[in-house]
């Protein structure tokens, strides 16, 4: 386990409110705050997702807001660092 090798777990580590990516063998990716791109009238943190269904079309995830009331459109995509 990443406590046993000295390593911590990505949820201790990451920055909430975070996008998590849970693949077949439960292995977990985090994508935190300080890396989601987001309009700056959206606040992440104020965000209550209750939904995310997967858009095949797009690539991407529609997801309902309770917070909020939207439908909102979330597209994950790695970015090269300059």
């Amino acid at each position: 386990s990443p406590q046993e090798s000295g390593n911590p777990s990505p949820l201790l580590t990451t920055i909430w409110p975070a996008f998590l990516v849970i693949d077949a063998d439960a292995k977990v990716q985090t994508i935190d705050r300080d890396h989601l791109a987001m309009p700056t009238l959206l606040a992440p943190e104020m965000l209550q997702p209750a939904c995310l269904i997967a858009d095949r079309h797009s690539g991407a995830w529609l997801v309902y807001d309770q917070a909020t009331g939207a439908l909102l459109k979330l597209k994950v995509s790695l970015r090269k660092d300059e």
